[in-house]
C-alpha cells in the first residue's frame, strides 16, 4: 500500500471516527467500548466511504482493481484490509481526542470550583440563612463539580488500562474557610482601611528581612511547587519561596512584605501549623481568592518567645449579665482572668457575638492588644 492510499486510510479513519464520536465516548464512558465490534457496525460507513473515494483507498491505474470489474471475493478483501488498517488508526485517533477533552474536562474542573468556591463564601457571610435561588445555584454548580470529576476519573481509568501517560492541568488547592475564618477575615479589617492595620502596613518591615532574603535561595525552593493562574501568575511565582516576617493579630495574622498585601493568614491555618509573631515564613504557593490573591505559607524559622505583641487567654467560660456577654474566667473555669494584677471582667464585641452565635456557657479563646483590653476579640469558639 502506498503513501498515499495510507494518507487516504487516515482520512477514513478520521471520517468514521467523526461520524460516531459521541457514541465511541458514551461507550468509553460506560466501559463498554470494544473496538472490533465498533469497526464491525461501521460496515456501511466504510462501504460509503470506499464507494465516495475509491481511487484513493484502492489505487488507480491497475485494471484488475476497476470499480467496475470488481468481484465480490475481491470486494471482502477489500473491505476486510480497510477493517484492519482502521484498526490500527482508530486508537490513536481516539486518544488523541480524549486527550483534548481530558485537558478540556480539567479546566472546566478548575473554572467550576472556583464557582463552588464563591457561592459557597457568598453564603458564609450573610448573617441570614441564604435564599432559596442561591441554594438551588450551589446545588447544581455542585452537581456539575460531580458531572465533571466522574468524566476525568473514567478517562484516566481508561488510559491506566491502556498503558498510556496523560498529563494532568495543576489543580489549585481552593481552601473553603470556614464560618470563623470568613468572618474574621471581614471583621479584622485588613483589607479594609482598618487605622491599625493600616499603620502597621506603613511600619518598615524588620531589620531581620534583609538576612530573610538571603536564605530564599534555589535550594529553599527546590520543593515548592506554583499552581498560580492569571494574568498576574508569572509576577506571583517570582514569590513562590521568599521568605518573611508573620505578624500576628488578635484574630488572624499577617504578611506586610509580599506583593499583594497584607497577605492574610487565617486563625485556623496558624492554629493547624503553629504560627507566633515574629515566625519566619517562606510563601508555598500564590492563587487567587475573590479579588484578592491568596499566600500559602510554611514555617521556617521560629521567632523570638518574647516577640508576642498580643494578650490571650484560653478556653473562658462565657457569662452573661445586664451588660451583655462577658469572660472572667479562663482555662474551662480553672483560673481568673487578671490584668495588672486585678481581676477583670472582659465584654465581648456584638460584632463577635453575632459573628460566632455566641451563648452564654459557650467556650472561647479571647485576644487583645497589650494596653488594649477594652477591644478584645473572640479569636476562636471551641465545640467541646
Amino acid at each position: 500500500m502506498t503513501a498515499k492510499n495510507l494518507e487516504h486510510i487516515q482520512t477514513l479513519a478520521e471520517n468514521i471516527f467523526s461520524k460516531s464520536q459521541e457514541n465511541i465516548m458514551n461507550q468509553i464512558m460506560d466501559g463498554t467500548f470494544n473496538l472490533d465490534d465498533f469497526i464491525e457496525s461501521q460496515e456501511h460507513n466504510i462501504r460509503d466511504e470506499l464507494h465516495d473515494n475509491w481511487e484513493g483507498l484502492v489505487g488507480e491505474g491497475n485494471a484488475y482493481w476497476e470499480r467496475d470489474s470488481i468481484s465480490d471475493s475481491d470486494l471482502k478483501f477489500l473491505m476486510g484490509r480497510l477493517k484492519h488498517e482502521l484498526c490500527l488508526k482508530l486508537p490513536e485517533i481516539i486518544k488523541r481526542d480524549l486527550k483534548d477533552k481530558y485537558q478540556s474536562w480539567q479546566l472546566q474542573y478548575i473554572e467550576t470550583l472556583t464557582q463552588v468556591k464563591d457561592l459557597t463564601v457568598n453564603l458564609c457571610q450573610k448573617e441570614n440563612v441564604g435564599s432559596s435561588r442561591e441554594l438551588m445555584d450551589l446545588q447544581s454548580t455542585t452537581l456539575s463539580l460531580h458531572h465533571i470529576a466522574s468524566l476525568i476519573d473514567k478517562v484516566r481509568l481508561f488510559f491506566t488500562a491502556q498503558q498510556l501517560k496523560i498529563d494532568r492541568v495543576a489543580i489549585p488547592v481552593v481552601t473553603l474557610p470556614s464560618d470563623l475564618e470568613v468572618k474574621a477575615i471581614e471583621e479584622t479589617d485588613l483589607f479594609n482601611g482598618n487605622a491599625e492595620v493600616a499603620a502597621a502596613a506603613s511600619t518598615p518591615a524588620p531589620a531581620a528581612e534583609s538576612s530573610i532574603e538571603s536564605m530564599s535561595s534555589e535550594n529553599n525552593t527546590a520543593n515548592v511547587s506554583s499552581t498560580t493562574t492569571g494574568d498576574s501568575g508569572s509576577e506571583s511565582e517570582s514569590e513562590i519561596g521568599s521568605v518573611h516576617i508573620f505578624e500576628r493579630s488578635p484574630v488572624n495574622g499577617f504578611v506586610n512584605t509580599v506583593k499583594h498585601k497584607p497577605a492574610l493568614v487565617p486563625e485556623s491555618t496558624i492554629r493547624e501549623k503553629g504560627f507566633d509573631h515574629g515566625d519566619k515564613l517562606r510563601v508555598l504557593n500564590v492563587r487567587p481568592f475573590g479579588e484578592r490573591m491568596h499566600y500559602d505559607f510554611e514555617l521556617v524559622e521560629k521567632g523570638s518567645s518574647s516577640a508576642s505583641n498580643r494578650v490571650q487567654f484560653n478556653l473562658c467560660i462565657v457569662e452573661k449579665d445586664d451588660n451583655g456577654l462577658f469572660v472572667q474566667k479562663a482555662e474551662i473555669g480553672q483560673t481568673k482572668i487578671v490584668i495588672d494584677g486585678t481581676e477583670r471582667k472582659l465584654y465581648l464585641l456584638e460584632k463577635d457575638i453575632t459573628r460566632l452565635k455566641i451563648v452564654p456557657e459557650d467556650i472561647i479563646d479571647i485576644a487583645f492588644k497589650p494596653n488594649n483590653s477594652e477591644y478584645v476579640r473572640v479569636a476562636w469558639k471551641h465545640y467541646l
